[in-house]
């Protein structure tokens, strides 16, 4: 009986299985990047040299495989020591692999890197970016506090000024019942009858001043939350913008308020972006007017609006030299309805709170850098026009 050969499958030549093992290193989706140690003249590691990457390599950081092999890590991402040298090092070393999540600053990317050994004093990197998957994580937990803050507001905020208004009508309650005692009392002389509505209907105006106050507040903050709801749903058209033209737009419509508060507001040329317009104006009118609002009345307002892009993010930054914000406000200020003195201001607290949920939703950021009596400076960070 002959053989079937037909069923053997013959032998990879080692030419074949290293084309096969070069094609799929350049097809892996994650980085992958082999080095090698360098030693001092003491054999203390103090950088290693990148000796391969595939293009998953090239697509993430933008370098090239022609410039990045060869090159000691230190000149190739312009940072001394080379980054995370020590851990790097001891898998080169021992061989033992490691792995570890971190935020590497120079290309504003957040990783997860697996570091395994594949010959002596040499080690591999396998780099998963996971920067889109934390800044979901990062909306997702601001969603969070934003329901937490929308249970509270529910809960006390609302429920504060229905109180007012049940304890003030059974006080208005009470005055009429006492108004109806008198009238009907017919031995009460005139003038006694006269002083008596008067006291009456004065604890009735009372009463009803409280309880229309506080069906504004209710009111105010329903419409505030109702602003907030129709902000987070409305479409998005996400294109390049021209943000000189954006934010001189914006100065020109509060050009009244800027005349009225004798500020000098200096804007410095702009990068363009990639985000809604209509979105963008709304955050820099509030931003713009609240550092209006809050200007120092002791000295010229001065405001001062700025921007960079650099790694793909555009930042921009709104400084004044207004009466700034105490360090125990910072932190909560872009919660909603927070306002640092509701007495000497006017407006429903929630400028800063649309400010964010803008953002968040843009794939931006804002953070605020203040001292008191000194300003403030508001710094925002959305993709850039690339």
């Amino acid at each position: 009986m002959e053989p079937n050969h037909a069923s053997r499958i013959p032998e990879a030549s080692a030419e074949t299985l290293a084309l096969q093992q070069q094609a799929l290193f350049s097809a892996m989706t994650e980085m992958i990047v082999l080095h090698q140690v360098i030693f001092d003249s003491e054999d203390r590691p103090v950088d290693y040299r990148i000796t391969d990457c595939n293009t998953a390599f090239t697509r993430v950081t933008g370098i090239s495989r022609e410039a990045a092999v060869g090159k000691l890590a230190s000149e190739l991402y312009s940072v001394s020591p080379a980054p995370y040298l020590d851990v790097y090092a001891k898998t080169g070393t021992t061989g033992i692999p490691q792995q570890f999540e971190t935020y590497f600053p120079p290309m504003d990317r957040h990783f997860v890197i697996s570091v395994v050994s594949h010959a002596p004093n040499c080690f591999a990197t396998i780099t998963t970016d996971i920067t889109d998957i934390k800044r979901l994580q990062i909306q997702v937990e601001s969603k969070n506090k934003e329901l937490e803050q929308l249970v509270y507001i529910a809960s006390h905020d609302l429920r504060s000024p229905l109180v007012n208004v049940d304890g003030y009508s059974r006080e208005l309650a009470f005055a009429i019942d006492d108004l109806e005692a008198a009238v009907s009392e017919q031995a009460l002389p005139r003038e006694q009858l006269t002083t008596k509505i008067q006291s009456t209907l004065a604890e009735m105006r009372d009463a009803l001043r409280y309880i229309r106050t506080s069906t504004a507040q209710m009111d105010s903050l329903l419409k505030g939350l109702l602003k907030l709801s129709r902000s987070g749903r409305a479409a998005l058209t996400i294109v390049p913008i021209d943000m000189d033209t954006l934010v001189e737009k914006v100065l020109s419509a509060l050009s009244w308020q800027i005349r009225e508060a004798g500020a000098d507001v200096r804007l410095d040329p702009l990068p363009s972006c990639r985000v809604d317009a209509i979105q963008m104006t709304e955050v820099f009118s509030n931003l713009i007017s609240n550092a209006i609002k809050f200007l120092s009345p002791t000295r010229p307002g001065l405001i001062r609006i700025s921007g960079t892009a650099a790694h793909g993010r555009a930042v921009y930054t709104v400084e004044d030299n207004g009466i700034g914000i105490a360090p125990q406000h910072q932190t909560n200020i872009f919660e909603m309805f927070h306002r640092l003195d509701p007495a000497a201001t006017p407006g429903d607290g929630l400028g800063l709170t649309l400010v964010r949920q803008i953002l968040s939703r843009l794939d931006g950021s804002i953070r605020v850098e203040s001292v008191p009596d000194q300003g403030s400076r508001f710094i925002i960070e959305v993709p850039a026009m690339v």
